[in-house]
């Protein structure tokens, strides 16, 4: 930033600065630590309006420090922090889906058991409401990352660190979750024992019902979800 003006950042800058200089020769801690915030802040604020106040940086320094970088942004750790911070930023705004609201306006119970629930982070809901998007926003911030801070005009930074690469790595990463989450419910479902022929024609009859029966609605779910970025439409088709 010191060296490019117009990305300048002060808050970044600041925050920065307080671990690397959390000390100055001549001035107490505390009223450096004090000071400094506030001095850092100011000079990074008037720096895209006095471009001779900005440094030349140090090719070699610079070279070294972005190979450190695009090895760090390779490794599969760090990547991985990067998709669970994406769900955790979604998480809370989708509730969990439960059989109940699976076949909602039927009386599931009567057929199925599970005490499982689908996360609703890997919900259609989820993918057209947020994950979507926050696969976006991280593909665009490497773009900047590789814009600017991560390469220049002679060299190239590998494909598998491209924005594109990571949009795709992390798209096939939550539908693999979305897929085993769902695998998961419906592999945990239970028919309710039928111990007499009563039971069975009830069940039967209520497996058969177009309106009431929680099969269909729960075949219905599963297709909708089941077209999870397939398409873009909104969520007013949606079965429950």
């Amino acid at each position: 930033m010191m060296a490019r003006p117009d990305k300048a950042d002060g808050a970044f800058f600041a925050q920065t600065m307080k671990t690397v200089q959390p000390t100055r020769m001549g001035i107490s801690t505390g009223l450096w630590q004090s000071l400094a915030p506030d001095l850092w802040a100011f000079y990074l604020s008037l720096l895209p309006e006095r471009p001779e106040w900005k440094i030349i940086p140090d090719a070699q320094r610079v070279s070294q420090s972005r190979q450190v970088l695009l090895q760090q942004l390779g490794r599969r750790n760090a990547e991985s922090t990067l998709y669970e911070n994406m769900l955790k930023s979604v998480r809370r705004n989708f509730a969990d889906v439960s059989l109940e609201d699976m076949t909602s306006g039927t009386d599931a119970r009567r057929l199925f058991t599970t005490d499982e629930v689908v996360p609703g982070m890997f919900t259609r809901q989820a993918w057209e409401g947020g994950i979507q998007q926050a696969i976006d926003k991280a593909a665009s911030s490497r773009r900047e990352e590789i814009d600017w801070v991560l390469s220049d005009s002679r060299k190239t930074v590998s494909t598998d660190l491209s924005p594109e690469a990571l949009k795709a790595r992390l798209t096939r990463r939550y539908f693999t979750d979305f897929a085993g989450s769902w695998l998961n419910f419906l592999n945990s479902l239970r028919l309710n024992p039928a111990t007499n022929i009563a039971d069975v024609t009830d069940q039967l009859t209520l497996i058969s019902d177009v309106r009431q029966s929680p099969l269909i609605a729960l075949m219905n779910t599963l297709a909708w979800q089941g077209q999870a970025g397939q398409q873009r439409e909104g969520l007013s088709d949606s079965p429950y």
